[in-house]
């Protein structure tokens, strides 16, 4: 199969189509700084998001119902606490939270990371 087949079907999202959208509170909590996120792919089961975090970002103590969540930093540092236990996540780590678990996320440095959530949220 060649690349111009491949690029017309809908399993290929080209990242540089796809419009940042600022983030400003989640599960109806306030954020404080700057994040902004890329829905990439928005499968049945499963949602892929690039997330860009300024430092000093920060989410307070909140959950998703019936939705979990693993992450995998790129570049820059993330603190997650979750179910009070500390995690400080760096380029090349990942973390995960199962649903319904309250957690809090703040950025350590100007990050990326890819967030699959699933099963996903329909609208962002």
């Amino acid at each position: 199969m060649g690349e111009d087949l491949e690029r017309t079907h809908s399993f290929l999202v080209e990242g540089g189509s796809v419009e940042p959208q600022p983030v400003a509170a989640v599960e109806g909590r306030d954020a404080a700084g700057t994040c902004t996120v890329k829905p990439l792919v928005v499968g049945e089961k499963v949602l892929v998001l690039e997330v860009r975090m300024t430092a000093g970002f920060r989410l307070p103590e909140h959950s998703h119902a019936d939705m979990e969540s693993a992450m995998y930093v790129i570049s820059g540092a993330m603190e997650w606490v979750v179910e009070g236990v500390r995690c400080v996540a760096r380029a090349g780590d990942a973390a995960y939270h199962p649903a319904d678990v309250p957690h809090t996320t703040r950025c350590l440095e100007d990050a990326l990371f890819i967030e699959i959530k699933s099963p996903p949220r329909k609208v962002w």
